[in-house]
């Protein structure tokens, strides 16, 4: 059963709103104690979550591969630079499978 379909578009939103609040929260972690077991293992919770959610969602595939792959790349990054990037174009991509009312 695809869960998702039984949700509403504000509730979709709502979570989607969620997730990208989380990726985003990385970023402040990041400019105050710098890369650390922390927040590797909160960018690899966020990835796995993400996956699941993204497997159960129907939206554009070249999006959630874009979504995954922008992850995954956040948990090598080493540089703000790189972080900060990975980050924005993350969040910038989950709020393009919002869904319209």
């Amino acid at each position: 059963m695809n869960y998702t379909k039984n949700l509403s578009h504000n509730q979709l939103n709502a979570y989607i709103a969620k997730l990208i609040n989380k990726v985003y929260s990385v970023l402040p972690i990041y400019e105050e104690d710098g890369k650390t077991e922390q927040l590797s293992n909160k960018i690899d919770g966020l990835l796995r979550c993400i996956d699941g959610f993204l497997c159960s969602y129907q939206c554009d595939e070249d999006l959630s591969l874009d979504i995954i792959s922008y992850m995954q790349e956040l948990q090598f990054a080493d540089t703000h630079e790189e972080i900060r990037s990975c980050v924005l174009k993350v969040c910038n991509l989950l709020d393009k499978i919002k869904v319209g009312d």
